[in-house]
């Protein structure tokens, strides 16, 4: 008999004697594209570095002086041109190491790192704290219908939780004693950790719930009917925006999960990892963000204190580890931070590590390193528990290089018989000859060529009964 294996989407809260055929138990540094083959991920290609912190965000500008790339790191700003060379922009803010959100009106960029709020001045190229009576203990901030509004406490460092603090004053760059007022949630007595901006509303989230607010004329931030949710982060940091759904870290039914707000209706998304993640000791420090990859979009989470990171192929509706590999350890993936750029064309990461290095997400390595690219299949029986031979497979990939091809049976003990399976040049098609007797197998495959890498269908030849 001739059998298709399907590798099926990841599935990892199972043990190692449970994986059924169609499901994966593992997928390391790849993802499912919308013809069902297994696609490595693209690298880290080196493009240049800024001193010697890691990367805290990596941002575009829109309207003012629109397409200068901005890049915070160490307690700097700096404009990063095409020809790979660094502006630093004069004064400092404060809060290195911590994840920096954007804002823009029409005459400046504004930063927020979880302290004050900071004005961008890209003309003079200074960097200053916005002075008056401009909020602190600020995470997020946004620039909606002409009004800059952030999280956290007043000027003195004041307050109740769930405070948003909102601003109209742009002729004053909202530095006036009383440039700024404030308005609080109003459904749940909780605080904000995390305020984003999409179709004109602004979405206020806590630790135990999301609101919804809009420009109404009058208030001037209205509720929106209908929008109170629930659902809330466990990490201000992990909650991003991205092709017009919410994602954030969250907790359900006394577990932690990934969710989605599609629609205003919070969905659970995570479930091919929520073992892993439960099993996680600190949720806190958990950083998401969007990445495009060959058109793709992706929301990445990284848990930084447990060294991992999980990739959502949004489109496909799956998820993989992505990694990367240190001796014989899957560390966590390098990127700290994403941006697009479309005035130089490059899809910008910032490094996690202390090192000042920015990366083009190209290539086929991380940072010259290999990247190991992993899929271990759930155990195949072909529906019976009736022994059978093998006599060949048949894979095909689109790799010159090779890739090493091992098995286990019936859920015991390490992977074994490893072959390096070269395919011939111009071939895409690879049959491997006689692997022997099993009554349920699962097969892993394992690349880490520096090469772009497809494994496109997985066959097998067998004969049931024993030889």
């Amino acid at each position: 008999m001739f059998k298709e294996i399907k590798f099926g989407p990841v599935y990892s809260n199972l043990d190692d004697t449970q994986h059924p055929e169609g499901v994966m138990a593992v997928s390391m540094n790849a993802y499912v594209d919308e013809m069902g083959d297994h696609v490595k991920r693209d690298g880290l290609t080196f493009w240049t570095a800024k001193d010697s912190s890691k990367i805290d965000g990596i941002y575009e500008t829109k309207s003012v002086n629109a397409g200068t790339v901005l890049v915070a790191t160490g307690g700097y700003v700096c404009k990063m041109a095409a020809d790979k060379s660094f502006t630093t922009l004069t004064g400092a803010y404060e809060e290195r190491g911590k994840q920096v959100v954007w804002a823009e009106d029409f005459n400046f960029v504004f930063i927020t790192a979880g302290e004050q709020v900071y004005k961008l001045d890209l003309t003079n190229n200074t960097c200053n704290v916005v002075s008056g009576n401009s909020p602190t203990k600020a995470s997020h901030i946004v620039w909606v219908q002409s009004y800059l509004l952030t999280n956290g406490k007043d000027s003195s460092e004041a307050g109740n939780p769930g405070d948003i603090h909102y601003s109209d004053d742009v002729a004053d760059a909202y530095a006036l004693s009383d440039s700024w007022e404030v308005f609080n949630n109003e459904s749940n007595p909780d605080s904000s950790i995390a305020l984003l901006s999409d179709w004109e509303e602004i979405f206020s989230i806590g630790p135990y719930s999301t609101e919804a607010r809009y420009n109404d004329g009058t208030t001037p931030w209205g509720r929106l009917e209908g929008t109170y949710s629930g659902w809330g982060t466990l990490s201000g940091d992990s909650a991003k925006i991205i092709g017009g759904n919410l994602y954030f870290l969250t907790s359900r039914d006394s577990a932690v999960k990934v969710a989605k707000v599609e629609e205003r209706a919070p969905t659970v998304i995570s479930w091919p990892y929520d073992d892993l993640v439960r099993g996680f000791s600190t949720h806190t420090d958990a950083i998401g963000f969007g990445v495009a990859m060959k058109g793709r979009p992706f929301y990445v989470i990284t848990w930084p204190t447990e060294d991992v990171t999980l990739a959502y192929n949004i489109e496909q509706d799956n998820w993989s580890q992505w990694s990367f590999r240190s001796g014989s350890d899957d560390l966590r993936w390098l990127g700290n931070c994403y941006c697009f750029s479309r005035s130089q064309g490059k899809h910008f990461v910032g490094d996690r590590r202390a090192n000042g290095r920015i990366y083009t997400l190209s290539g086929t390595q991380d940072d010259s390193s290999s990247i190991r690219m992993q899929l271990t299949s759930g155990f195949i029986n072909h529906g019976t528990n009736l022994s059978k031979f093998n006599n060949y497979l048949k894979i095909k990939t689109n790799s010159p290089l090779g890739y090493t091809l091992e098995y286990r049976d019936d859920g015991t003990g390490s992977f074994v018989n490893s072959r390096t399976v070269v395919p011939a040049s111009g071939e895409f098609m690879k049959k491997e000859n006689s692997w022997g007797e099993y009554t349920q197998r699962q097969w892993q495959v394992t690349h880490t060529a520096n090469e772009a890498f497809v494994m496109s269908s997985f066959w097998e030849d067998f004969e049931e009964g024993t030889h």
